[in-house]
């Protein structure tokens, strides 16, 4: 099943590429930042334009760094990383999934527990020729028929910022009896109700009263925002499919109606369901499968 990284309000002319462990975005608007939901993954940004990028770490931390088009970050995944950036910004976006880290990481040094490192700034030539192609097949009018491409690039570019970029992985951020990565994941792929939240606040071993609490200082962000947000990536997916009526999208994603989608999307989004269609909707296609 495909995952919605995207989430950003005023997006233009973006054409994401998402599987479950990675996502590509190029984003050409803002201000904006990484949903909550997505904290737990690795952020890298590959700058196409010599726009400044603002990152957030924590609530009151914030620094900037203007970067040259080529120039490129990587963002750890972690509870407490903002990453926002202006209007006009011009940057491709890939999100990774610390699994998908690991993964790789095992498979060439045969280390588990591998994390990518913070580099502020980046002048790495095989990370901004990727980012170039990468921008060139997402491109929304190309994207389509470029897909397996696109993931081939992607696979490649997580490789080698493994190879350059990867340390230990620092203890696992715990809620409970969970870790926040697992946390997450469930509210990403799974928690589409209060009594979605009850369930996860008992895996935890926390009240239903005391659970809302630890996710706010994890996240910034209330459960019931963070189903919400769920179910907004999870509108856009099906969004993007265009034989899917308004209607069903709404049905399908826990929302009373097309009107209840509508009004929340906008107010999150800036944009209306339709709206985001027309600009990013694409026919059913064929993805090529998360490496195992």
């Amino acid at each position: 099943m495909l995952r919605s990284l995207s989430g950003s309000p005023r997006v233009v002319n973006s054409k994401p590429v998402r599987m479950l462990d990675y996502s590509v975005e190029i984003q050409r608007s803002g201000p904006a930042t990484l949903p909550a939901i997505y904290h737990n993954f690795h952020m890298g940004a590959v700058t196409l334009t010599g726009e400044r990028l603002v990152v957030r770490e924590g609530v009151d931390a914030e620094r900037g760094t203007r970067f040259n088009p080529g120039e490129s970050s990587i963002h750890p995944a972690g509870p407490g990383e903002r990453v926002t950036w202006p209007r006009g910004a011009h940057c491709l976006y890939l999100h990774l999934h610390p699994r998908l880290i690991r993964r790789i990481g095992e498979q060439i040094w045969g280390v588990p527990g591998l994390a990518l490192q913070h580099r502020p700034l980046l002048r790495d030539p095989v990370i901004r020729d990727i980012g170039f192609e990468l921008h060139r097949l997402t491109d929304r009018d190309s994207a389509p028929a470029m897909s397996a491409a696109a993931h081939e690039l992607v696979i490649a570019l997580a490789h080698h910022v493994v190879t350059r970029y990867a340390g230990p992985a620092g203890p696992p951020v715990r809620v409970g009896t969970l870790s926040a990565e697992e946390i997450l994941d469930v509210f990403r792929d799974g928690c589409p109700s209060w009594d979605g939240v009850a369930t996860l606040a008992a895996r935890c071993g926390f009240t239903r009263s005391h659970f809302p609490r630890r996710i706010r200082a994890l996240t910034g962000l209330a459960p019931y925002a963070m189903v919400l947000g769920s179910r907004i990536e999870a509108a856009k997916n099906l969004l993007e499919r265009r034989e899917i009526s308004l209607s069903a999208v709404a049905y399908a994603t826990g929302f009373a109606d097309q009107s209840h989608l509508t009004r929340v999307f906008r107010r999150a989004i800036g944009w209306t369901p339709a709206r985001y269609r027309e600009t990013n909707g694409t026919k059913v296609q064929d993805h090529p499968a998360s490496p195992d």
